[in-house]
């Protein structure tokens, strides 16, 4: 998580970081004892609904519908499989993900393809969603896919792993046809208060307006810092202006909802429970406990010592502001790192999870508003 070298998780600490969390989804390169993981990733969900069916067990799906989402969902974010930095150079992200899958030599095993069409025995992805890899971690980190998406993954390398096509999943399948449209549901207030929660739902459906209501969501905000947005549509609010909220699902993305974040003075939280959430989500194997990071930013030494790594020091990356400044969570490091989807230096934390929830988050953020103090 937000270790100021996580914090700001460049280059060579990275990869090591990511082979002690077991970030890659399919090429961690050395071996790691699963029970390192950290928490469950949000790579639970696939795509249900109708389809045209080929027999009783069987319909079509294809892959920008059916197994880009599980990808989305659970593998493509931030210090994990997406963008420029994605680990080992595996951008799982929409757009990205076949071309860096399909008859790809893997990193940790080269004479094994990632994807190999026709073989999912051969396939390191296969293997790496599987109970037993032959290298590192089972994927994804913390969970384990459903039987559902397995059947699907196994069913798209064994039809070629096309990249368009529809392919007969097995198990029913996936979402039964391409996203036609995602709508957020307006909420019954455009206005949310500094510090307080709100919740968002999108309703999803095909090019006939059919109703998909299992597939996963990927939501953002234009401004984490104003507005924060977790991954199940949880709202935050951090400080006063505007913001926009997206949702997406596949490939197509919902119109941007303008919301207001409203000055609030929300009650306060204290010291001892926001080191309860860094301890939990960010006191693991090769994170913030093992002392390597700069600065020593360990978050399992005691409340005292924690407190005076954090509030009012410089952090490594970004010494014009502090890990933790009083009153300000827009000038504080720690909380920037887990509210922007892309921040200035390295990826959103906690690496390799989906974010905070909003709730966890409001936590940190109150004890931030209340000037951050050592109590409790």
């Amino acid at each position: 998580m937000h270790r100021d070298y996580a914090l700001a998780f460049t280059s060579a600490l990275a990869f090591t970081s990511a082979l002690a969390a077991g970030c890659a989804l399919v090429d961690d390169p050395a071996p790691e004892d699963s029970d390192t993981a950290s928490s469950t990733t949000g790579a639970s969900t696939s795509a249900s609904g109708g389809g045209e069916s080929t027999s009783a067990d069987a319909s079509f799906c294809n892959f920008p519908a059916d197994i880009q989402p599980i990808f989305s969902a659970g593998c493509a974010f931030g210090g994990c499989h997406a963008g420029a930095s994605a680990q080992l150079g595996l951008d799982l992200s929409d757009g990205a993900a076949h071309a860096a899958l399909v008859g790809v030599p893997s990193a940790a095993q080269p004479a094994t393809l990632l994807v190999a069409p026709g073989d999912p025995a051969a396939s390191m992805l296969f293997l790496k969603v599987g109970a037993a890899p032959p290298v590192g971690a089972r994927m994804p980190l913390g969970g384990t896919l459903t039987d559902t998406q397995l059947a699907m993954i196994e069913a798209w390398i064994t039809a070629g792993a096309p990249d368009a096509a529809t392919f007969a999943c097995a198990g029913g399948g996936g979402g039964g046809g391409e996203v036609g449209a995602v709508d957020i549901e307006p909420p019954l207030a455009l206005t949310i208060a500094v510090g307080e929660l709100a919740q968002l739902s999108a309703a999803v459906t095909d090019s006939q307006g059919v109703p998909l209501p299992d597939l996963p969501l990927l939501w953002r905000s234009s401004d984490g810092l104003t507005l924060y947005a977790d991954g199940q549509g949880g709202l935050l609010g951090v400080s006063p202006g505007d913001a926009w909220i997206t949702a997406t699902a596949g490939n197509v993305t919902s119109a941007p909802l303008a919301l207001t974040v409203t000055p609030a003075a929300p009650p306060a939280a204290t010291f001892e429970a926001a080191r309860g959430l860094l301890v939990a989500g960010c006191a693991l194997p090769g994170c913030h406990v093992d002392g390597v990071e700069p600065g020593d930013l360990r978050f399992d030494r005691p409340a005292d010592q924690l407190w005076e790594k954090l509030v009012g020091q410089a952090a490594e990356q970004a010494p014009q502001l502090a890990r933790v400044a009083p009153k300000d969570p827009k000038g504080s490091y720690l909380f920037m790192k887990i509210a922007v989807d892309e921040p200035p230096f390295g990826a959103r934390m906690p690496l390799a999870q989906p974010p905070f929830s909003a709730a966890s988050a409001q936590i940190l953020l109150r004890w931030i508003l209340a000037g951050a103090p050592l109590d409790g």
